[in-house]
């Protein structure tokens, strides 16, 4: 911040610049983490009609798993507890979701408490009102 206002008279011009960058840098960092992540999962709900029909036709490296360990036959016998396990999951991925907008939220607001002693720093050191 300092080198930023060195070169930048104006304080307010200087923490703007400053919070635009690191806006800029979170939001990088977010598509950075976040993209490989979503494309993982779109490719895995893409694919995974395809890999139930090759576990249930026992082709390929799945298949020879369901296979070898009978899972088919277990998942006959277990199904209404799989369904109820299923949609047990619904409720903690709504939870992630509420957590991860509640994040940002908190995020924002950390944002926002630092940015104003940047700009009104000078003047709490000195004592002076901001009128």
């Amino acid at each position: 911040m300092a080198k930023v206002q060195r070169r930048i008279p104006r304080r307010g011009l200087a923490v703007t610049i400053v919070a635009i960058w690191a806006a800029l840098v979170f939001i990088g960092l977010a598509v950075a983490f976040g993209h490989p992540l979503v494309r993982g999962i779109t490719h895995l709900a893409d694919r995974l009609p395809g890999y139930i029909a090759s576990a249930q036709h026992g082709k390929g490296w799945i298949g020879h798993l369901v296979a070898k360990y009978h899972i088919q036959g277990w998942v006959q016998q277990n199904r209404p507890k799989l369904v109820g396990y299923a949609q047990s999951l619904s409720k903690p991925a709504l939870t992630v979701g509420k957590g991860a907008i509640s994040l940002m939220i908190e995020l924002f607001t950390l944002f926002i408490l630092i940015l104003l002693p940047l700009l009104e720093g000078p003047k709490m050191g000195t004592g002076r009102s901001a009128r």
